[in-house]
């Protein structure tokens, strides 16, 4: 239901996709199916269809990928490049390619290597891979951001070996928060970095833990 309102939240399929949950996988497939029936029952196909077809309404202006309202990584690259584009060329843009196939593979790949009970990193890691990547994400669309900035605090200070960053923790969460006002973008990637991090140190911890588990057999 989520992605029926903004469809960024999309990405959070990544968990149920990975981990195989298919019961989730079909209740996504059956709750978007009775979205898509009831949409054409009371506006009728043509109107259905015509959201998917028509460039006035299928597609945001160019002028929209330039805003600032707009933090998403395409209008952050364009911006910063000055890139000149006609409709749908700047989805070409090297650098936003590059970017975007760098945090797909890297949050895919960390996702796949998570415990099935590291359940929250994933959808975590998912919403601001959604964030970074939907070609316009407006600024107080980072108010979801708060999940992960939560799920950050508390991994942060129960971790052992991130005890002596807990001190510190809030007020790189509140510096966070005022950057969220002029430099979303940044802010949400900065978090993503941050989650990357404690991912990888976890999979090194478990890791270790499996290889001394092996030495210690008799």
């Amino acid at each position: 239901m989520a992605t029926v309102i903004k469809r960024f939240m999309a990405c959070t399929a990544l968990y149920p996709l990975l981990k195989r949950k298919w019961t989730m996988i079909a209740m996504i497939v059956l709750t978007g199916t009775a979205v898509c029936v009831l949409t054409i029952l009371v506006f009728g196909p043509s109107s259905f269809i015509s959201f998917f077809t028509d460039r006035r309404l299928a597609s945001t202006p160019n002028i929209a990928y330039l805003e600032w309202p707009n933090q998403s990584l395409l209008a952050t690259v364009l911006r910063m490049t000055k890139y000149e584009f006609v409709f749908p060329q700047q989805y070409l843009h090297p650098l936003f390619i590059t970017g975007a196939l760098v945090l797909t593979a890297t949050t895919v790949w960390i996702a796949y290597r998570l415990r099935s009970e590291h359940a929250q990193s994933t959808v975590a890691l998912s919403l601001l891979l959604g964030l970074l990547l939907f070609p316009y994400t407006a600024s107080h669309y980072s108010l979801v951001a708060i999940v992960p900035l939560l799920f950050l605090y508390r991994a942060c200070t129960r971790a052992t070996h991130l005890q002596r960053w807990k001190m510190t923790l809030p007020w790189t969460l509140d510096v966070l928060c005022m950057i969220f006002d002029v430099a979303a973008f940044f802010a949400n990637l900065a978090i993503w970095c941050a989650l990357i991090g404690l991912c990888l140190m976890e999979l090194q911890s478990n890791g270790t833990d499996r290889r001394v588990a092996i030495v210690s057999e008799p």
